[in-house]
């Protein structure tokens, strides 16, 4: 079982589109005949090196001067890749190194070497083996997203391993044979098989619809460097930090492996090959081991990030063994260690990182990271290494307490780069999809005067109000009065209009335009136009109030509407025996807004008023009333309330009044959510009650709807905490709080896609309709599923991650599921993320049964739906078993026949009528 899950993304790239496919195999056997040839080129490198030259200060310093040399290459690149394809990059590098190679084999077979052509071909090999499998590095970035690269990735590093393996034992078989000279002729014909490996890719692509290797790269007009890259991307940022960490501890362990060496074999190139060629080929082995069976394993488990803590980890391991002991065995294995891992899980974790990379940086970003930032980083462990030779007693030890130290800070780093990966990939996706997360709040800007004025005659009475709701602030703003109230009180009608204005500002410009709208027929403009008349101490408008107000016959809308609106000290103004006045006669709009106003006022007298209004003819007044006694909150309305949820038209109201008591009925709407005798009705409207009371011990009550038996009543408790959640990044909850909820969830995505591939694929009328309920189901568990990781995912991630996982796009559902790979742990991860990453349903059930125990059976998967609280999947299912006479499963007709749900009960004895012969005409229940 173990084995079978360890060889999983091989399987998984055999499932992949034929161009994924082809391209995968091609690319795999070029990075067996590149590593082959890295492999055979280090071991001559560092053995005619130190066969002729030793190991002494300068060959740190050759570390430094890579870096030096590195620029100017990665200039050249990034120049090529404002103008040229990869392909043409990669043919370019390789008949440069191949024209590199024949000059170093002439002059190092002549009778007499010249000094400087030793450290000449060190620092040539080390470029040539970086170069070499980079070429291979940069092809794939754009021939794979990152769902397809995780799975791609692993075979890529298993064939550059392999491909290690067999030219490390070759060089350690043959060193004798051929000599260093004819392993690097050898090495030169390996070259031209990478150059037409490299073109048959570039022919399988321009066969593809994409052809992204051969156009997308080329950009004239974005070639920016990747140092102002990296210092716009957090990404790139600590991506430099690792790849220099990793730089400088490979650097030092090199160092101190090549150091040892001399000393065990001193002056022997051939001794020197067969150990380099040896090691280096069971170094291969022991990663390809890896590669092969743990890589896939632990990205798939764990994830990228602990893919990428692994290899500092097992450095600090064994650098502590070299710190202990500094012995010439704990270096080889410190040796070993770093080779093994760092071409295996190390490689192909780092490899990932550069995907969502924009395709006009990678190229450059590739080589800036392996020709400058890694030989920085070599340069700083050459000059950490000269620094411990100063030390000669202490050489070994305290370069392994360099190492000790560098991967502490490498593991913070893996940490910090794996939330800035996953962040990658979110603002790719938002880049990718074209639907907005969240509606942002509307910019305020700046409007003339002039224009707003203009806007008082438009038709429609919205703009209107928009005019002169600004023109109100606009005043507000230029201190021309601070009438945030007006206070009508008995004695400011009596005042004299002189002197309550008397340190008014002068009347703005506007205010003609105003004039005429007080009798506009929307009754919201009129009252606003009628408050900025009074505010500005316009003649006569504060008298005409004050008489209407007096009057017998009460007051319009638009007083109503000015007085609960705008008025102060409502109490001074109203009494109980007025209003009782104002609505005998009243319109159902008067005196709708009469109640609305008697909810601002807060009167004890006021409520019963209010209850006898509520047996008033026109629903607008009923609606007016409801709202008007949740501003009193008093716990004696709250039954009353309660009832109005059940109709379609109160139901709005009735949710706002309720929310208005606040946490006082948050545990008596908690308690009639679980409460079997209430009316479903009503159970579904209490989570939008919560949402609006918005509280602590509120959203407490919310998560605990999500365990409702009634699916809807928890879907919806899921909506209003999305709800809340949204724009609110310091409000997050617990992973441990849903992990319950997401696996019973889960189970049931799996159940339900269990019996719908079970099912037969019958066209008959019960099995359509099964279907049907069925991929509703399914479409309705992924929402909540995704719905309850946006409530402890990142804000955002689990919003983009379910548009690209449900877009028709393939590229965008990758990316999606690469974001949910990277945010989800443990447990959870094991449940959910076979159901995002298998590509075939089948496999996803294959799975779910594996992890849920799933039956296999359709008889005993059709039985699991009865024990479900879904009454219309019952129903559905009961339709097919009756078709099909399914024997088995009578038995668990009969028991629906006493379902809470009426639907069931009736559906289950129509079955039963039907099932037993009873005509047609007597089947009525």
């Amino acid at each position: 079982m173990w084995l079978e899950g360890t060889l999983t993304p091989f399987r998984e790239v055999l499932k992949l589109g034929q161009f994924h496919k082809n391209s995968a195999f091609l690319l795999t056997l070029y990075f067996f005949l590149a590593m082959a040839s890295v492999s055979i080129v280090k071991s001559v490198q560092n053995a005619v090196y130190l066969g002729n030259v030793g190991f002494d200060w300068r060959l740190p310093a050759l570390y430094l001067a890579l870096t030096v040399i590195s620029g100017p290459i990665v200039l050249l690149y990034r120049y090529l890749s404002g103008y040229r394809t990869p392909f043409l990059i990669a043919t370019a590098t390789l008949f440069s190194l191949a024209v590199g190679l024949g000059c170093f084999w002439t002059i190092l077979g002549a009778p007499e070497t010249a000094a400087w052509s030793f450290p000449a071909f060190y620092l040539w090999g080390a470029i040539f083996t970086v170069l070499v499998p980079t070429q291979g590095w940069i092809f794939s970035y754009y021939l794979f997203t990152p769902r397809v690269a995780r799975k791609v990735f692993i075979l890529l590093g298993a064939g550059g391993i392999l491909g290690g393996l067999c030219g490390g034992y070759y060089t350690y078989l043959t060193a004798d044979l051929f000599g260093f000279k004819g392993l690097l002729l050898q090495t030169g014909g390996l070259l031209f098989i990478l150059e037409a490996v490299l073109g048959g890719l570039f022919w399988l692509n321009r066969g593809h619809s994409g052809d992204r290797v051969s156009r997308e790269s080329v950009n004239r007009h974005h070639r920016s460097a990747p140092m102002w890259s990296a210092r716009r991307s957090p990404l790139l940022i600590r991506l430099a930090v690792l790849v220099l960490l990793t730089g400088i501890c490979t650097t030092l362990i090199d160092l101190q492996y090549k150091w040892a060496l001399v000393f065990e074999y001193p002056g022997s190139v051939d001794h020197i090959s067969r150990f380099f060629g040896g090691l280096l080929g069971t170094t291969y082995l022991i990663s390809a081991l890896i590669q092969l069976f743990g890589a896939g394993w632990v990205l798939r488990k764990f994830g990228l990030g602990t893919a990428l803590m692994l290899l500092p980890a097992a450095l600090l391991a064994t650098s502590l063994g070299v710190v202990a002991a500094a012995a010439f065995w704990s270096i080889v294995a410190a040796r070993g260690t770093a080779g093994s891992l760092r071409t295996s899980i190390e490689q192909t974790a780092v490899e990932l990182l550069y995907v969502p990379i924009s395709e006009r940086h990678r190229v450059s970003v590739k080589n800036f990271m392996e020709l400058v930032v890694f030989r920085l980083g070599d340069g700083l462990g050459a000059a950490f290494f000269l620094l411990a030779v100063s030390w000669p007693l202490l050489t070994i030890r305290l370069t392994a307490a360099l190492v000790v130290g560098a991967t502490v800070i490498w593991l913070f780093a893996v940490r910090a780069i794996s939330e800035q990966y996953s962040k990658m990939l979110r603002r790719r996706l938002e880049r990718m999809d074209s639907k907005p997360f969240a509606p942002s709040a509307a910019t305020e800007r700046e409007t003339t005067e002039s224009v707003l004025v203009s806007s008082l005659s438009h038709p429609d009475p919205r703009v209107v109000l928009c005019a002169l709701q600004q023109l109100r602030h606009r005043a507000e703003a230029l201190a021309l009065s601070d009438l945030g109230t007006v206070e009508l009180t008995p004695e400011a009608f009596s005042m004299d209009i002189s002197g309550v204005y008397a340190q008014r500002a002068a009347f703005p410009r506007w205010i003609r335009a105003v004039h005429h709208l007080v009798d506009h027929p929307d009754p919201e403009v009129g009252a606003l136009a009628l408050h900025l008349m009074i505010s500005h101490d316009v003649q006569g408008f504060r008298h005409a109030l004050h008489r209407r107000l007096q009057s017998t016959r009460g007051p319009s809308r638009r007083d109503l509407i000015f007085l609960r609106k705008y008025a102060d000290d409502l109490p001074d103004v109203i009494d109980p025996d007025r209003v009782i006045r104002w609505c005998r006669g009243a319109s159902s709009s008067q005196a709708a807004e009469l109640a609305r106003l008697v909810g601002t006022v807060q009167d004890p007298s006021f409520p019963p008023i209010l209850r006898e209004w509520l047996n008033h003819d026109s629903k607008q007044v009923r609606l007016a009333c409801i709202g008007a006694l949740g501003e009193y909150a008093d716990p004696q309305d709250f039954s009353l309330l309660m009832r109005y949820l059940e109709g379609h038209w109160s139901r709005p109201s009735a949710r706002r009044a309720l929310a208005r008591h606040g946490e006082a009925v948050v545990e008596r709407l908690r308690c009639l959510i679980h409460e079997p005798s209430i009316d479903s009705q009503i159970k579904r409207e209490i989570p939008a009650v919560l949402a609006q009371i918005n509280t602590q011990p509120a959203h407490t009550a919310l998560i605990s709807s999500l365990y409702s038996h009634d699916a809807v009543v928890a879907h919806r408790a899921l909506q209003e905490l999305n709800r809340i959640r949204v724009g609110r990044d310091h409000l997050f909850y617990r992973e441990e709080t849903f992990l319950p909820l997401l696996q019973i969830w889960a189970c049931e995505y799996y159940g339900l896609l269990n019996i719908d591939l079970l099912l037969d694929p019958s066209p008959r009328p019960e099995y359509r309709l099964l279907r049907k309920a069925l991929d509703e189901r399914l479409s309705w568990g992924l929402e909540k599923i995704f719905r309850a990781l946006g409530l402890f995912l990142p804000q955002g991630d689990a919003y983009f991650s379910y548009l690209g996982f449900t877009s028709e796009r393939q590229e965008l559902r990758e990316y999606a599921v690469e974001l949910i790979d990277t945010r989800i742990k443990g447990e959870l991860r094991q449940t959910l993320m076979p159901l995002f990453s298998e590509s075939h349903p089948l496999d996803v059930v294959r799975r779910g049964r594996e992890i849920f125990k799933l039956p296999s059976a359709p008889a005993t998967a059709l039985a699991e739906t009865f024990f479900k609280a879904d009454p219309w999947l019952k129903c559905c299912t009961i339709g097919v078993v009756v078709a099909e006479r399914m024997e088995t499963l009578k038995d668990c007709i009969r028991q629906a026949c006493d379902d809470i749900n009426p639907l069931v009960r009736e559906t289950a004895r129509w079955a039963l009528l039907r099932w037993d012969g009873t005509p047609a005409s007597e089947r009525r229940v």
